[in-house]
């Protein structure tokens, strides 16, 4: 009987984790394809009404070039189509099973303190990256590699209106929607703190980038504690100051300042939410002990999930992307 059992959970494991994988990979494609296909064709169509009746190779190559900068500042309109396009997908892959009307769900209520706490734990979360960065990048250095043009992929900000929008508020909206929504609450019922940690890591590796990818896990953590406690409005809220506040306006604020002094504010920043961060976290230990305790999986269930063809193939996919951005010493 036992047996039985176990190979029924084992299925319905394996088949919720397989819905999952297969739904997120569809999506990058989708989302991903669309932003290339659309630039592209439009680098090639415009360039080549540019280039009507120019027959010198090196002006061609030229005026390619300069159309293809000129819409790499509008590459924020592509990416927003695209990851539109692909949430509408999700919306029709899992339209019969329910997760839209309950992606929205919230087990407790959300109180000034607690948000305060958890925005600052999640903020300092970057002082911790950055460490962690530095520590990365000493062990690729031994290897004969760096990680520094990732991470300056990840760490600069919007240089367009289009990706301001994209990166600031389109793109948070559409990730918590897509992993903190359809993937966690896919996995929900196999256990909440399973849900969260396979969600976080899925979002992690989806950015394709390795010191980011070190960063969203931890971070994805937190936003999808509060979106299986809070409801998925807090995490998007969470998520959209981050990127908004935190990336793009004090980089804007600090653009006119010396090198130094963008050091020292950004660096104090990040330490005062780190400190404040950590002792919500000391504070809330037993808590915090009390909730993984409560909601903890029976091991097999990670290891049914994450080997699902659907799963490896979109970490392998976005691994070797991250790869493919490490660069030779």
């Amino acid at each position: 009987m036992e047996q039985t059992q176990l190979i029924t959970t084992k299925k319905s494991v394996r088949k919720d984790g397989s819905r999952a994988g297969w739904s997120m990979l569809w999506y990058a494609l989708i989302s991903m394809g669309i932003s290339m296909i659309w630039m592209i064709g439009e680098t090639i169509i415009r360039a080549g009404i540019r280039t009507q009746g120019i027959t010198d190779t090196a002006e061609q190559d030229r005026i390619f070039d300069e159309v293809l900068n000129e819409l790499i500042e509008l590459s924020g309109t592509y990416m927003i189509v695209g990851v539109l396009v692909g949430l509408a997908f999700l919306f029709l892959f899992f339209r019969k099973s329910g997760i839209a009307k309950t992606m929205f769900r919230s087990e407790q209520k959300m109180t000034p303190a607690r948000f305060a706490g958890l925005a600052c734990v999640f903020f300092g979360g970057q002082l911790v990256f950055q460490g962690g960065y530095m520590l990365m990048e000493a062990g690729l250095n031994l290897i004969g590699y760096t990680a520094e043009s990732s991470m300056e992929m990840a760490t600069g900000g919007s240089q367009s209106v289009s990706m301001f929008l994209y990166a600031g508020i389109i793109g948070p909206i559409v990730e918590e929607l897509v992993y903190r929504g359809f993937a966690m609450r896919c996995l929900e019922k196999h256990g909440k703190l399973l849900a969260v940690v396979v969600s976080s890591i899925l979002f992690g590796v989806m950015h394709g980038n390795l010191p980011q990818a070190v960063f969203a896990f931890c971070v994805g953590l937190v936003l999808g504690y509060v979106a299986i406690e809070y409801s998925i409005v807090w995490s998007i809220i969470l998520h959209i100051l981050n990127n908004m506040v935190l990336g793009d306006l004090m980089s804007k604020a600090l653009e006119g300042c010396s090198e130094q002094v963008q050091n020292i504010v950004g660096y104090s920043v990040l330490g005062v939410f780190f400190l404040i961060g950590l002792i919500v976290v000391i504070r809330s230990r037993k808590e915090i002990a009390a909730w993984i305790r409560e909601n903890r999986w029976e091991k097999p269930r990670m290891r049914w999930i994450t080997t699902t063809v659907g799963m490896l193939l979109f970490i392998g996919l976005h691994l070797l992307l991250a790869a493919a951005m490490l660069e030779r010493l």
